[in-house]
């Protein structure tokens, strides 16, 4: 009962977190066309990869695949989560992060409590947790 409340959590952070970027990445790119910056400087960018994730997730709620596809697919997408977490770790410089300011490390902070408020909300209204 626990691990399906934790797993209905983690489904609904990753699903806030399209519209939350996509959100960040309007204003972000409304900000840079307000400054006066050219349309070529200024991008807005989708993040697909969370796009994806929903129609996956849609895709798997109408269509009854396999269970050995099932299982290939959740060994595969546990290996690549443990190689990008990997990356990201070898990646990580804090002499850079700490050169960059408060202001990432507050952003990091508001999607986090963003994510976990929105998470732990739907997991209530779905689940009753």
């Amino acid at each position: 009962d626990i691990a399906f409340t934790a797993v209905v959590t983690k489904l609904a952070r990753v699903l806030l977190l399209a519209p939350m970027l996509t959100t960040l990445s309007f204003l972000q790119n409304r900000k840079c066309l307000k400054e006066g910056q050219g349309r070529k400087d200024c991008k807005f960018t989708l993040p697909w990869f969370a796009f994806g994730f929903v129609g996956i997730s849609a895709l798997n709620s109408f269509v009854s695949f396999p269970a050995a596809m099932v299982k290939m697919a959740s060994k595969t997408s546990a290996y690549a989560l443990v190689c990008a977490m990997a990356a990201l770790g070898v990646d990580s410089d804090f002499k850079a992060i700490r050169r960059l300011g408060s202001k990432p490390l507050l952003l990091a902070a508001m999607l986090w409590v963003w994510l976990a408020v929105g998470g732990l909300g739907v997991a209530r209204l779905f689940v009753g947790a």
